[in-house]
């Protein structure tokens, strides 16, 4: 349950993931100009107090597709393997994991505003080693936690005028549904700011998450995470690279930082 994950340091959180285990269809730090298709993105986090081997490696398999001009559907399967270099772990926790897969859809009525709704099924094993998965990126937490969530998210997107800038803000609600425990609720948020250079985009900003159904300080119930991103935006194989940094001491006590690479196949027009 990611409501009762606190604070009190990584090695405590480390040894309660180990004896229970915390835009969905595509990462928050992609290019949204990259369009419809296939992308693959490989996530690595490196983890304090805890060091795994090199191929230690969290992965996300998304799609979106067009179903009309305002409809899209977007999906999402992830995976990781863990490997400890930590004889004492129990191996029984590492190898390989499939995480919780999405299914959402997409409705974008305007160029600017558009709206996604979505849930994951709960298939990710909760006898396994899911932080490595979780802390590459608290957009998708949700991808390797024990838990059924059901997700929206309301996105804008404004280009200034006479610039190649553009500012992009997404926010909206979350229910964790726990089997023998109440729902969790929680607010997703961020913002970025990106320069569109025609071929390619780079971008920062800031993603968020807030637990509003547990007890404590705004603090306490909050992670995030600062991001710098680049993509290739044209061509039939597109790539892209971001780098995540931790925010505040929810996350600085567990992650040093969070590097992706991922690769788009665009849809055939």
């Amino acid at each position: 349950m990611f409501g009762s994950v606190r604070p009190a340091g990584a090695a405590t959180l480390i040894l309660g993931l180990l004896a229970s285990a915390p835009s969905y269809g595509q990462s928050f730090w992609t290019g949204r100009s990259i369009g419809d298709g296939i992308t693959l993105e490989v996530v690595r986090p490196d983890l304090k107090d805890v060091e795994l081997t090199s191929p230690s490696l969290a992965y996300y398999i998304s799609l979106r597709h067009a179903l009309s001009p305002a409809v899209r559907l977007v999906g999402e399967l992830p995976f990781s393997y863990v490997g400890f270099e930590d004889e004492a772990l129990d191996e029984d926790h590492g190898g390989m994991l499939i995480g919780n897969p999405y299914l959402g859809a997409e409705y974008t009525p305007e160029s600017f505003f558009s709206l996604e709704a979505g849930f994951r099924l709960p298939l990710t094993d909760d006898s396994k080693w899911r932080m490595l998965g979780m802390y590459g990126g608290i957009d998708r937490i949700d991808a390797f936690q024990d838990v059924t969530p059901i997700y929206s998210r309301a996105n804008f997107r404004w280009a200034l005028p006479d610039s190649r800038v553009a500012v992009r803000l997404n926010a909206g609600p979350s229910v964790w549904l726990q089997s023998g425990d109440d729902p969790d609720v929680l607010l997703g948020y961020g913002g970025q700011l990106w320069y569109q250079g025609g071929s390619f985009e780079i971008g920062t900003g800031l993603s968020g998450l807030f637990i509003a159904t547990t007890s404590g300080s705004v603090g306490e119930r909050s992670w995030h995470q600062l991001g710098f991103s680049a993509d290739v935006v044209s061509g039939s194989v597109r790539p892209g690279v971001n780098l995540r940094l931790p925010i505040g001491e929810n996350m600085n006590d567990v992650l040093t930082y969070s590097l992706g690479l991922h690769v788009t196949i665009p849809a055939r027009r």
